[in-house]
């Protein structure tokens, strides 16, 4: 592991890197890479977000309380995985 939550940041472990996370409550790392966290889009909605890291980027997993119907977000101790539609998208840990 080389990265900590502490916080709204993401630490590098040996303290060259620190990141501020667009948004809050950030949950567990997954590979070391990816983390889960709520973040308001442009209009004020909140949504859930992963944010990746290594680019740092972060992509919405869905909208609280929109009428479209949200993905399923599965969590489990070496990954994270969930469907939008017809496709999965799959975050493993095999370290873990």
């Amino acid at each position: 592991m080389t990265w900590c939550l502490i916080g709204n940041q993401a630490t590098r472990r040996d303290g060259s890197q620190v990141l501020d996370l667009p948004g809050d409550s950030p949950r567990s790392l997954v590979a070391d890479r990816f983390v889960t966290m709520n973040q308001a889009d442009e209009q004020g909605r909140k949504a859930t977000v992963i944010f990746d890291l290594a680019t740092p980027r972060a992509g919405r997993l869905w909208i609280l309380n929109d009428r479209k119907a949200s993905p399923t977000l599965y969590t489990d101790r070496e990954m994270r995985y969930f469907k939008r539609g017809d496709k999965w998208t799959v975050i493993h840990d095999p370290d873990r």
